[in-house]
């Protein structure tokens, strides 16, 4: 038998970033040619208020939205321009994604008739955007010093999005030996069910920045608060019978259930948008509703399936 406790920690930085860039012998005329966007090129334009209402009187709630400063571009006249260059450059040194992870491994291997694995994960990983953030910082309130995951693909009808990071999971598996040349065994495995983000569209045409400075968009929580799906859980067993043909060959016989406990929780689902909310000059309001597949469950666990099975060694 053995057993290890691992600590596991990584720290990824010194990014490069695309900025929007005027140079001073395309745009001589500029008041600042040479320009390189940085994040003082945006100002406070509006407040998220405390309640949203669609066109219907019905109430929503921004959650931890509420009261937050929303920024945009300064009406400067390189931020008006429809098209810049791109100034490649090393982000701050102190933005940076770090993970860091406790891995407990149990391992006997076969012997008395018997083996068995287990292991158990505890891990976060976090993205901190440093001092010095040369894009909008309307949201830096919800992303910065956050748990962040990797946005994973959309093929197969599959929604995508940055849903899949678990704080902790689980694995167990093991093998018996029986009489008769037989085997039994199983693997159970569980983790932290993925993210769900909800979010809302805030368009106010009562701002003085009318050029840059009359839309947003907003979450509803830090990312640290999103909603969780379900802990996944899955098991798996299988019994095996071999069979001796002569001195070397075996036919081995198999049955395996998958997902034995038939659990089928959700594994992804789309993300919850509460729609636009639309704010203009003369007090009149509009609101236009999500997505008809808005927070629709997109993917579940596969329900148990039995399986039979005959395997060669010659």
């Amino acid at each position: 038998m053995s057993v290890s406790l691992t600590y596991s920690f990584r720290r990824y930085g010194r990014y490069t970033q695309s900025l929007a860039y005027y140079p001073a012998d395309i745009y001589p005329n500029l008041s600042d040619p040479g320009h390189i966007r940085s994040g003082d090129d945006y100002e406070i334009v509006g407040t998220i208020p405390d309640i949203l209402t669609d066109s219907s009187g019905k109430a929503f709630d921004p959650k931890e939205a509420k009261g937050r400063q929303w920024w945009a571009l300064k009406n400067l006249d390189y931020n008006t321009l429809s098209t810049s260059y791109s100034w490649v450059a090393m982000a701050d040194p102190t933005q940076a994604d770090k993970y860091w992870g406790w891995d407990l491994v149990f391992q006997k291997r076969l012997s008395s008739k018997w083996m068995g694995n287990a292991s158990f994960t505890w891990q976060t990983q976090r993205t901190y955007y440093g001092d010095n953030y040369n894009g909008n910082p309307t949201n830096m309130w919800a992303y910065d010093g956050q748990m962040w995951a990797t946005s994973l693909g959309t093929n197969s009808g599959k929604t995508g999005g940055g849903n899949f990071f678990s704080r902790w999971m689980l694995k167990l598996s093991g093998l018996y030996q029986l009489p008769w040349d037989s085997n039994v065994s199983f693997t159970l495995s569980g983790h932290e069910g993925g993210w769900v983000g909800e979010s809302f569209s805030y368009y106010d045409y009562r701002t003085p920045n009318q050029i840059n400075g009359y839309s947003t968009s907003l979450p509803t929580t830090g990312f640290d608060n999103r909603i969780r799906l379900d802990t996944v859980w899955s098991l798996n067993l299988k019994v095996e019978k071999m069979l001796r043909l002569g001195d070397v060959a075996r036919v081995w016989f198999s049955a395996d259930l998958f997902n034995a406990l038939n659990q089928i929780p959700v594994l992804r689902q789309n993300d919850n948008s509460y729609g636009t909310f639309r704010y203009y000059a003369d007090g009149s309001t509009r609101y236009d509703v999500p997505s008809a597949t808005n927070f629709k469950a997109n993917e579940i666990m596969n329900p148990f399936l039995f399986r039979f099975g005959v395997r060669f060694q010659i």
